[in-house]
């Protein structure tokens, strides 16, 4: 058996670690036969030999497995716990790739544990002898270069494969008298072993492998490979144990903890099974090294999705930061009818910031952008959800995109309604906005779109809640044309109520804190336009009665606009207001300061009686 094994394997079996008993074993010679016969039916160690170069030596510690890379820059060990269980124990320490390669010189390289360091909560008390439970998952993940600190990098190593999907989950099920094998560096030193076992106990975490006698070394972090090559577990070896950290658990585990995002996959945006393999002369396509081993992002989804709540959207934008198409379908889920009445809880579930990432992330990435604001619109619209925006650059961030995609109207609708959100709860967010040169995108998205009631309506009431918190930056509004964008959209969407209401409002600021500004709309045909909304929204008390209100604030700015007033029969439309609302103590206390500012007797013109009076304290003495 030894034989026919050495000749496929160059000697790796020769290598495998038989250990010989501390005391005297009669039974040692029968172990080491039937070991090698189940080598001998096993495929472990041929499938197994292409991951050797992603196996690393901790020098004094153990051992670990490269499982992803960033670029050419950065890559992602996975070990044991028991090599490191905080980020101070990596500060300063290095991994060896290729140590004990026949024909690659060893690569030193730093671990960047302030990069990326990860390791589950751990007991207060940790004994590396004691056999593990299912307890505690006693793994670690953490950041190395892929440079050598002595020149020589490792950028052809692959890493291993990690499984993200449901099949590929499923695929690493652990089986009692399945044969593994580990490639160890024990206790960290130089010589690479190699260890063959069959499985006894699978456990939630935490996988069991026979013991025919007593190591006299420890092995923590080294990977264990199953029959097909696949990385199974992360082994633990004490005297007396021999055990693995399953993969599947680590891999769940990673994604709970919203650590999955550290670990780049490679995404596809479609599915290779159902692509068309064949170009249009009937010839078969190649497919890129990166079309084959990457992974259809739908399969993720529906693997990661599993409980449809809103925190699994969360953690799939953590977990998936770097693809497009997965960001976008958690955008449509989170605006879907299925989670509106739980988004208000969006910020409690940490999901403010992966949204603001994806825009500042893929801010070149136009389809992306339109739905990330859409989502973010939604998600404004909540106050819970407003408190914890102010506490990111979400301004900058959404100006930064509108100006990058200053054509898409979508972009620019979202952006100034998230924007618009944010002002309102924030004295500071409006100067902040006014800062940045806010006003200028605003009113230019008016002046390009001007079919677009939505731009219109929500840069309206920007401009007032603008207006409203600082009388001086009224200047900017009026020299920049926000005025005449007003006037221009009030009277292009005379029918859209909920756009008056905000026109409304802000020309109430306007006339109020703006001589300026009121001249100007009693040129350009605003008392005309102000006559049309009251007589159109009679029936709209808070139309009707801030509508009164611009009457006595246009008045009450100068008496040469009292004429104008009058000549368009202004007082008219008060006194129907004041039949239609008669029990309305806004519309009444508006009509009688509007008439007085017209020098036009309140009682006269409206025969009040003594009862009509009672509804409005005051009214009567002045």
């Amino acid at each position: 058996v030894l034989t026919v094994n050495c000749l496929y394997m160059r000697g790796v079996v020769m290598a495998l670690e038989i250990e010989r008993p501390l005391e005297v074993d009669i039974n040692f010679e029968r172990t080491r036969f039937e070991t090698l016969q189940t080598v001998s039916h096993s495929n472990v160690i041929p499938n197994s030999l292409k991951h050797l170069p992603a196996v690393v030596r901790i020098p004094g510690r153990g051992a670990a497995t490269l499982i992803a890379k960033e670029g050419k820059v950065h890559g992602v060990l996975l070990t044991s716990a028991f090599v490191f269980n905080h980020r101070e124990q990596a500060v300063g320490k290095t991994a060896i790739f290729f140590q004990g390669h026949a024909k690659r010189k060893p690569i030193e390289v730093a671990l960047r544990p302030e990069r990326v360091f990860y390791s589950p909560p751990c007991p207060s008390q940790i004994n590396p002898k004691a056999k593990l439970t299912d307890d505690w998952l006693p793994y670690c993940i953490v950041a190395c270069d892929l440079i050598g600190t002595t020149g020589g990098n490792v950028h052809d190593v692959e890493p291993v494969t990690v499984p993200i999907t449901s099949a590929l989950l499923q695929a690493l099920e652990v089986r009692v008298k399945d044969t593994h094998m580990a490639v160890v560096y024990p206790s960290g030193e130089v010589s690479r072993k190699y260890h063959t076992n069959t499985v006894t106990e699978v456990g939630k975490y935490i996988t069991n492998y026979q013991v025919t006698m007593a190591s006299d070394y420890t092995s923590f972090g080294a990977p264990w490979f199953n029959e097909q090559g696949n990385l199974e577990a992360v082994q633990h070896q004490t005297r007396e144990n021999n055990q693995g950290i399953k993969l599947t658990a680590i891999v769940k585990d990673l994604f709970d903890a919203q650590m999955f995002g550290v670990l780049q996959f490679n995404i596809l945006d479609e599915d290779p099974d159902l692509e068309d393999k064949f170009n249009s002369d009937g010839v078969e396509k190649q497919r890129t090294a990166a079309q084959q081993n990457g992974t259809f992002y739908l399969h993720l989804w529906n693997t990661w999705y599993s409980d449809e709540s809103l925190p699994s959207i969360v953690r799939l934008m953590y977990a998936f930061h770097y693809s497009p198409k997965m960001l976008i379908t958690a955008f449509h889920q989170l605006t879907d009818h299925s989670h509106c009445r739980q988004l208000h809880t969006l910020a409690a579930e940490g999901g403010i910031h992966p949204i603001l990432q994806a825009l500042d992330q893929h801010c070149f990435n136009e389809s992306l952008i339109e739905k990330a604001l859409a989502c973010l619109g939604a998600v404004s619209s909540h106050d819970e959800n407003l408190v914890h925006m102010k506490h990111f650059d979400t301004l900058p961030i959404i100006l930064s995109c509108m100006r990058e995609f200053p054509e898409n109207e979508l972009v620019l609708q979202w952006g100034i309604f998230v924007i618009l959100q944010m002002m309102s709860i924030s004295a500071d967010n409006i100067g902040l906005a006014m800062s940045l040169g806010t006003l200028s995108n605003i009113i230019n998205a008016m002046l390009r779109f001007p079919n677009n009631s939505y731009i219109a309506r929500w840069a309206i009431k920007a401009m007032g809640i603008v207006g409203e918190c600082d009388g001086s930056f009224l200047t900017q509004v009026h020299r920049q044309g926000g005025v005449t964008q007003l006037m221009a959209s009030t009277g292009h969407f005379l029918t859209a109520e909920l756009l008056m209401e905000n026109a409304i409002y802000t020309l109430q600021v306007f006339t109020q804190l703006s001589e300026t500004i009121t001249s100007f709309l009693v040129r350009k045909g605003g008392i005309v336009l102000l006559r049309r909304i009251l007589q159109m929204y009679l029936n709209n008390e808070e139309i009707t009665s801030t509508a009164i209100l611009i009457v006595y604030n246009i008045a009450n700015q100068s008496k040469e606009y009292t004429a104008p007033l009058l000549e368009a029969n202004m007082e008219d439309n008060i006194y129907e207001a004041t039949v239609h609302f008669p029990n309305s103590m806004k519309v009444m206390q508006n009509a009688v300061s509007a008439y007085f500012a017209l020098g036009l007797d309140p009682i006269e013109k409206f025969k009040y009686n003594d009862l009509t009076f009672d509804l409005l304290p005051g009214t009567k003495e002045q």
